[in-house]
């Protein structure tokens, strides 16, 4: 709910804070009870500094107005809810007794009901974990900063908001069409073989593997934008719908051997689209002898999957010079990628992209466009998996280490920024969490953690994440600059292990082992991950030859590196030394904030550059990282001020 019709905004005029409780009081100053605020205007409540909510229901209008209305806002913490005596105990304001409401209903109560709460969702509310913690934050917080950032959320709650309206009407539309589209299915044969269903797109037995297709087939529909579309393999017009819906002026020119492809096609001119023109007969005769003066974008290949008929449809598309070619069943049927391998042996056309593992069926994206070829060779962002370290200390406790940060916060602040779109994004962390992107790793959450979460977070993302060029370790405190990080990552595509970061020789009794800050960040290629976790997969406490691990104290790895020295670059620094790695330095990664990364770092890096002559350094002009960046920094600074060499180097 959005709750707009109030019309008000937070002014925070008065320091007292309202509490929305009707089951626990709060002690505190400035903390005054809703039921003794004489004035309930909608007005009057907002002029209050925040607002304190022990919800009684998990879903409230008073909490959706307030937030609406930008009003500062803070809640219990799930785990500190759910601890708390009647919490959640009715299903509308009407009244606490001592015995339990009888409109209580326990199911709503469990923690994985209560977590889908809206205010357990949004970034922009407090969320305390006791009494001594909810004064902490009442004394601390900037709550005109927060309410400013709170009303900048709202845009995009009520965006997603319509979105998800939108696609749940747009769904009950199609679904009705969907309908109509299989019923024109009437047992019809094609030689021996049964049609009972397209089984692909909209109707597939495999969920997982159709909505990829579907997601697959939208995202470049709606990236290339194709006026004219031809097809092969009309069938039940289940991909002329996805079409259409994506594209309503579209102009589908779509081929099938189906006499009953002609009544759903029908069905879609007269309900969807009406620039669609059916052709009914074999491809190979059919396509073969057609031709048009319109400049068809995009090709369906889905006609027949065997023999000569996926190669023909193939060698077809390319007479029509269609630049974007999707080929359906790329692994359901052999014959399906021979023709591809063997399309592209003799034209220009290269292989782009196809749909992930889930889609067992298949699609393959082929395209002779010069711009999208060469765009297919740069490392994407999802062939990229982020490990960050969170620390969870308060207070520096080490001289030289990075600035106080709250994990979470800076977990939430790295996730709103540089991290928002990342899709292979884990945090290494101390604690349980039901959000599977944050990877408990230690039992501790002070610096000494480090080492010990550094290690685990590289052995999960090998161990137990889908496989990825590269792997980017850094911390909670660190700013990534995305598209700079690809630009270097697409200069070095060697199988051999690869590690680039900021090159120092920090380490107190090894003043010659060279490793990568870590705060800087560090980027391995798959080859250099799978060299680090067997150093420390090692199990006995000497190598094959009976020396020690170099680093280890004549310990093994893993424990030495998580028990007794806990810093997780040198710690990696050793692997590189144990296996030969060589890591690159690059200046563009910088283990300080913009400020002080040209005087702190790049005079440094000169020292090591002059004894190290043989290290193997990459130029650039990009900046790639920033460290020691508070959550509040990394949410309001404008980085686009500091991305490149020139904007932080003295001229």
């Amino acid at each position: 709910s959005l709750c707009e019709y109030t019309n008000l905004k937070y002014t925070g005029s008065k320091e007292e804070f309202a509490l929305y409780s009707k089951c626990k009081d709060i002690n505190l100053p400035n903390v005054i009870k809703k039921e003794k605020i004489k004035n309930g205007s909608w007005e009057n409540i907002y002029s209050h500094k925040g607002i304190i909510h022990i919800p009684y229901n998990i879903s409230t209008m008073s909490i959706f107005e307030q937030k609406t209305a930008g009003v500062p806002l803070l809640f219990p913490s799930l785990e500190y809810l759910l601890k708390t005596p009647n919490n959640l105990s009715e299903l509308f304001y009407g009244g606490m007794s001592e015995d339990p409401h009888g409109t209580t209903c326990e199911v709503w109560r469990s923690k994985d009901k209560v977590r889908l709460a809206d205010f357990f969702q949004w970034k922009e509310v407090l969320h305390f974990d006791s009494e001594s913690h909810l004064a902490e934050l009442l004394e601390t917080t900037d709550f005109r900063s927060l309410s400013e950032r709170s009303l900048k959320e709202n845009k995009l709650i009520k965006e997603d908001a319509y979105k998800k309206w939108k696609n749940i009407l747009s769904n009950l539309s199609r679904q009705k069409i969907i309908l109509k589209l299989s019923s024109v299915v009437g047992g019809e044969t094609f030689g021996s073989q049964p049609f009972p269903g397209e089984g692909a797109l909209f109707n597939n037995d495999n969920v997982d593997g159709g909505r990829e297709q579907v997601d697959f087939l939208t995202k470049y529909l709606k990236k290339i934008k194709p006026k004219v579309i031809l097809e092969t393999g009309t069938h039940t017009g289940f991909f002329d719908l996805l079409a259409s819906e994506n594209l309503p002026d579209v102009r589908i020119y779509t081929f099938g051997i189906s006499d009953f492809s002609k009544h759903a096609i029908e069905i879609l001119k007269k309900e969807k689209n009406p620039n669609i023109e059916f052709f009914e007969g074999d491809s190979t005769k059919t396509l073969t002898e057609f031709n048009t003066n319109d400049k068809i974008d995009f090709a369906w290949v889905d006609g027949g999957h065997f023999g000569d008929i996926p190669i023909t449809d193939l060698r077809n598309c390319a007479r029509l010079n269609i630049p974007h070619i999707f080929v359906d069943d790329y692994r359901y049927v052999a014959d399906v990628p021979a023709a591809i391998e063997k399309f592209l042996s003799e034209t220009n056309y290269k292989m782009i992209s196809q749909t992930n593992k889930k889609d067992d069926r298949g699609i393959a994206y082929i395209s002779n466009c010069p711009e999208v070829i060469k765009e297919s060779k740069k490392t994407p962002i999802s062939d990229v998996t982020f490990g960050v370290l969170t620390s969870g200390r308060t207070e520096a406790d080490t001289p030289g280490s990075a600035i106080p940060v709250r994990s979470s916060d800076s977990a939430e602040a790295l996730l709103e920024t540089w991290g928002k779109d990342v899709p292979n994004i884990y945090f290494a962390t101390d604690v349980e969490s039901d959000d599977k992107r944050f990877i408990k790793c230690s039992d501790r959450n002070d610096y000494t953690s480090t080492g010990e979460k550094h290690i685990n977070i590289c052995l999960h993302m090998l161990n137990n994440t889908a496989p990825t060029a590269w792997y980017f370790l850094a911390d909670d405190d660190s700013y990534i600059y995305k598209d700079n990080l690809l630009e270097i990552l697409n200069k070095f595509k060697s199988k051999d292990p690869v590690a680039i970061g900021k090159v120092i020789d920090c380490c107190g009794w090894d003043r010659d082992l060279l490793y990568h800050s870590g705060g800087a960040g560090i980027a391995l290629n798959r080859a250099a991950l799978e060299k680090v976790c067997e150093f420390f997969s090692f199990k006995g406490e000497k190598d094959e030859d009976g020396n020690d691990y170099p680093g280890c104290c004549g310990m093994n790895p893993y424990v030495h590196h998580t028990s007794v020295q806990y810093y997780g670059d040198v710690a990696i620094g050793y692997a590189y030394k144990y296996f030969n790695i060589k890591p690159i330095n690059c200046d563009g990664f910088f283990g300080r904030p913009p400020e002080i990364a040209e005087s702190d770092q790049l005079k440094e890096s000169e020292r090591i550059k002059n004894k190290f002559p043989n290290l193997k350094d990459l130029k650039t002009d990009s900046v790639i990282s920033y460290h020691s960046i508070s959550a509040e920094r990394c949410r309001e600074e404008d980085w686009g001020n500091f991305k490149f060499m020139k904007d932080i180097c003295q001229k």
